[in-house]
């Protein structure tokens, strides 16, 4: 056969040899141990083959029947034809779904498994109808005493019965106590009106209002000629306050609490200053109270070594009193002046004070002085 006529029998054989080849590999009997023995191709590579085949179809047994693997670039031998496949076809689709099976044989049976908890207890069920009263049966022996059963409701209360006879006086028994008071009864008639009492005591002066703006400082007056000379060598003089002064930061000369007058020569002045001052917090607490310096000054100057007073006022404390007393000496005769002036001293205590009062209260304020001649 020559090579034209061996390709045509070929193309019209390759498609059942492709189809068989697995067949073929399957049956491979004792001739197909002359196969050529290779290296196993690794999965995913193309195997490739040499077949037997003449081209004719003659029935010849050999065709198609003997096999050899070769390599990639093996030829095949004269009467063999080239075939190749994939080591992995693709997953063909699945198939229908097979009959169901008989049922096999129960298995043995398993072995008893241990005690499981016991279940909670469930709740009681509804009673049963009362079944039909049976026939009466044959007086049985006495049984032992039971125990006494519990005590049965009180039953109603019966009628009353026939009252008896009065009883002999019993002894007095011990007072009981006394009840609570009845209502009030209703008002009686206004009685006559009796005299007139007597005349109650003059109550407490209440607190002196907010001190009002000062006013403006007028202008100072002529001074007057010089008094006679005290026959006992010394002059007093004591100058009143008459309003409410409201402390603040600033050192302030309290108004109405100063003096102006002549000293001799060869003179001392003695100078005493009193009154009260009281917080203007309601608020009881240290934390609420005010705090007020207060000092004597000679000519506008401060005086030292005690002359100054530091005052706390709470609200709990009510009105606090100061008293001052200081001895100057001047070193020149003439016309001289003391005054006493307040200021807060403590940013701590924000509360302002009321300094002083008007006439005749208990605040009010005072200074006198005092001429001694030498």
């Amino acid at each position: 056969m020559n090579s034209a006529g061996r390709r045509a029998a070929w193309a019209a054989s390759g498609f059942a040899v492709g189809l068989g080849i697995f067949g073929v590999l399957r049956s491979v009997d004792a001739h197909a141990q002359s196969v050529s023995t290779l290296s196993r191709p690794s999965p995913g590579d193309v195997i490739y083959a040499c077949v037997v085949s003449d081209g004719r179809q003659d029935g010849d047994p050999d065709d198609g029947r003997l096999t050899r693997i070769v390599d990639v670039n093996e030829p095949c031998r004269r009467g063999e034809v080239r075939i190749h496949w994939n080591v992995e076809g693709p997953m063909g689709p699945a198939g229908p779904r097979g009959a169901t099976g008989p049922q096999g044989p129960a298995g043995p049976a398993g072995a008893t498994g241990s005690q499981g908890p016991a279940g909670p207890t469930g709740s009681q069920g509804p009673a049963g109808p009362s079944g039909p009263q049976g026939p009466t049966g044959a007086q049985g022996p006495t049984g032992a005493t039971g125990s006494e059963g519990m005590q049965g409701p009180t039953g109603p209360e019966g009628s009353t019965g026939p009252q008896g006879a009065t009883g002999p006086q019993g002894a007095t028994g011990p007072q009981g106590p006394t009840g609570e008071q009845g209502p009030t009864g209703a008002t009686g008639a206004t009685g006559a009106t009796g005299p007139t009492g007597a005349t109650g005591p003059t109550g407490a002066t209440g607190n002196d209002g907010v001190q009002g703006p000062s006013g403006p400082t007028g202008a100072t007056g002529a001074t007057g000629p010089t008094g006679p000379q005290s026959t006992n060598n010394q002059i007093a003089i004591t100058l009143l306050g008459s309003a409410v002064f409201v402390s603040s930061p600033t050192n302030t000369f309290i108004p109405g609490v100063s003096a102006t007058f002549l000293v001799p020569a060869n003179s001392s002045v003695l100078v005493t200053t009193t009154g009260g001052l009281q917080t203007q917090s309601t608020t009881p607490g240290t934390a609420n109270a005010a705090v007020v310096d207060l000092g004597l000054y000679a000519d506008f100057t401060t005086l030292q070594n005690g002359s100054r007073r530091r005052i706390t006022s709470a609200a709990e404390d009510g009105i606090q009193y100061w008293s001052i007393t200081q001895v100057v000496d001047f070193t020149t005769a003439g016309s001289h002046s003391v005054s006493l002036a307040a200021f807060e001293p403590l940013s701590t205590f924000p509360t302002h004070a009321n300094i002083g009062g008007t006439a005749g209260s208990l605040m009010q304020a005072t200074i006198t002085v005092t001429i001694i001649n030498k």
